[in-house]
């Protein structure tokens, strides 16, 4: 062991590339949402959303997802991410 101790933790972050991206298209949409998302007025995801796109879509994509009403844009997988940007893009009825 190195002596003297260190006085920082340190980490090592490995990052794979996927072989298909999680989202189609381009990518500027994705990134504004997720911006929209962190930066947003409200708490949760849910009430973030919901203040931009309609709470009911936002409350219908959590109830379908499995997110928790409470959770905070950290929360959220890569995968709720794409269907939450997929879900957005697509045309209301």
């Amino acid at each position: 062991m190195a002596r003297p101790v260190p006085s920082v933790d340190g980490g090592v972050l490995e990052i794979v590339r996927r072989e298909r991206a999680l989202v189609d298209g381009p990518v500027r949409p994705y990134q504004e949402l997720v911006d929209a998302v962190f930066t947003g007025r409200g708490r949760w995801v849910v009430d973030v959303v919901g203040r931009r796109y309609g709470r009911g879509a936002a409350r219908a994509w959590a109830d379908r997802r499995g997110v928790d009403a409470r959770a905070l844009p950290r929360d959220l997988r890569a995968e709720d991410w794409a269907d939450l940007h997929r879900r957005v893009r697509a045309p209301r009825a």
